[in-house]
């Protein structure tokens, strides 16, 4: 039986802006893993993944070295309990800045 969990990704660096999202998509779909990513500023982005150990380490490799024109600069990892809370591995719409009061 494969071993699952999930992890919490913050990624900063340059990532090719659009594409890096549709990238880490298809890679997830490739390994079967499940979550979102959304970008959060101009060079950080977050995900959430879910599915086997192995996927999720081959995920993280890919995003770290194998988009030629990006350049992960700090990649933060929180491993959880697999939860099987997601379906499919989507993009979703950048995170907002908070309003100032």
């Amino acid at each position: 039986m494969m071993s699952m969990a999930r992890a919490y990704l913050q990624l900063h660096g340059r990532t090719q802006g659009a594409q890096f999202p549709a990238c880490i998509q298809a890679k997830a779909e490739e390994h079967a893993i499940t979550g979102w990513i959304r970008r959060c500023g101009a060079q950080e982005h977050e995900a959430m993944l879910e599915g086997a150990v192995d996927g999720i380490h081959h995920l993280l490799e890919f995003a770290l070295h194998g988009l030629p024109d990006a350049h992960i600069s700090v990649m933060d990892v929180r491993y959880g309990d697999y939860r099987g809370e997601f379906v499919d591995f989507r993009i979703r719409q950048p995170a907002r800045p908070a309003l100032a009061a």
